[in-house]
């Protein structure tokens, strides 16, 4: 059995539904790629990171003191005695103020992509180099927005991470994080830099140029062909599959962010939406008519929608729906 195999097993064991976004954020890390688990509280973004943290810190140091800035950086010898690490911030909303988190976001993208950083400021002369660098940070929706179009962040903010968009589908899920148990192969030289030829292969190139352009998109499926490979060692039919399923996974964020001249903004009401329409309960009427503040011939009109696998977009009590095939995706079993 191969190893994505067993960490979708192992996963939704413990906390059904949370595998897909579990092994598409492993995947990146793995192929070296930092990553943002965006959704709202309780989604499961913390045990994620924690779970993943636990997997990697046996193949790489773990460093888990406050990154806020280089300058910070440059002063810890904890970190500075590394060549390689992983981190893991847990709730980025809560990092202090815009300045602290503007901070924190170019410091993790410059060490993440750069992999080397030289820092003089104030008398202060420290070079940061580092063989490999990666994080996981958990980031509420509601702030995606305050970060997406800060002028002197957008190209390293868009460009240089995967974001991953979680939505409610964890059934009864257990305390505490997902154990995962597997070995990877974390030699450095286990790395491709050709892209296979097969059908998956280009439907999931073909899904990621939704969302960046046409270089960005190969570099992207190389650092989930090459996360992919560190996990089972070989490409094959099946992780080939999960390839396709991942890049579906990511394009959602074509769906999800909306662009007027150069300023971009996730749709929250969309999102919302979908969260709703993602959660195993069942809603009721007056569960649509609390969350969305709309009329309950309306929200009766809602839950046929949702039997009819369609979403729905609400302004000002009218609606309408349309077929899109995002509920279905994230329900589809890996």
């Amino acid at each position: 059995m191969n190893n994505t195999k067993l960490i979708l097993q192992q996963v939704n064991k413990t906390h059904k539904g949370l595998e897909k976004y579990y092994l598409t954020a492993l995947i990146s890390v793995l192929g070296g790629r930092g990553v943002w688990l965006i959704g709202f509280q309780g989604m499961g973004k913390s045990v994620i990171g924690l779970s993943i943290m636990e997997l990697l810190k046996k193949y790489i140091p773990i460093y888990t003191g406050d990154i806020l800035t280089l300058h910070q950086v440059a002063q810890d010898t904890e970190f500075l005695s590394k060549n390689r690490l992983f981190t893991f911030v847990d709730d980025y909303s809560l990092s202090g103020t815009m300045y602290t988190k503007l901070s924190l976001l170019t410091t993790l993208t410059a060490l993440n992509y750069k992999k080397n950083v030289r820092i003089r400021k104030k008398g202060l002369s420290a070079d940061i180099e580092f063989d490999e660098f990666n994080y996981i940070v958990c980031l509420q929706p509601t702030w995606l927005n305050s970060i997406f179009n800060t002028e002197e962040f957008r190209n390293l903010f868009q460009d240089k991470t995967i974001r991953i968009y979680m939505f409610h589908l964890v059934k009864e899920a257990e305390l505490g994080m997902p154990k995962v148990e597997v070995e990877i192969n974390y030699d450095k030289s286990i790395t491709t830099k050709e892209i296979p030829k097969n059908t998956y292969v280009n439907k999931s190139l073909q899904n990621l140029r939704y969302i960046y352009s046409e270089a960005r998109a190969k570099e992207t499926l190389l650092v989930l062909l090459n996360g992919i490979l560190k996990l089972d060692g070989e490409f094959n039919k099946e992780n080939m599959k999960l390839l396709y399923n991942i890049s579906k996974l990511l394009k959602i964020e074509n769906d999800l962010i909306e662009q007027f001249g150069e300023v971009k903004r996730i749709d929250l009401a969309k999102y919302r939406t979908l969260c709703i329409l993602t959660k195993y309960k069942e809603f009721t009427a007056d569960d649509f008519v609390k969350e969305f503040k709309i009329s309950h011939d309306y929200a009766v009109q809602i839950l046929a929608t949702k039997s009819a696998r369609q979403f729905v977009y609400f302004n000002n009590e009218r609606y309408h729906a349309f077929p899109n095939p995002i509920v279905d995706l994230l329900n589809e079993k890996w």
